[in-house]
């Protein structure tokens, strides 16, 4: 097991996870979890690549589900990508447009 991380976070920069995240992440750029990861939140980025597993609504321009990944919450995207033996729980909704330009103004709730 990798790091464990509890709190929000907020990035203009690409995310790779490995470890334990624990709160909502926001990015104008990409989020990925890794085979070993699991982000237990909700993600808004430009990209998210899931190989681990994500607990929590995704909102993306492209979302990505590799094979034996696992997305257990509800998404709205632009591209949708889910390889065969990748698992999505949850409803989706497809958006029609890049949403590129409202990261910037969208940011995760605080506590």
């Amino acid at each position: 097991m990798g790091a464990i991380f509890k709190g929000n976070l907020t990035l203009s920069s690409m995310i790779y996870v490995d470890g334990i995240i624990e709160g909502d992440v926001l990015s104008t750029d990409s989020v990925v979890v890794g085979k070993n990861g699991i982000l237990k939140g909700d993600v808004k980025a430009k990209k998210i690549v899931i190989n681990g597993e994500i607990r929590g609504n995704v909102v993306a321009d492209s979302i990505e589900i590799l094979a034996g990944a696992t997305l257990m919450g509800d998404m709205e995207v632009y591209e949708l990508s889910c390889e065969p033996s990748g698992r999505f729980i949850g409803h989706c909704k497809y958006i029609e447009q890049e949403l590129s330009s409202s990261y910037q103004t969208i940011e995760p709730d605080k506590e």
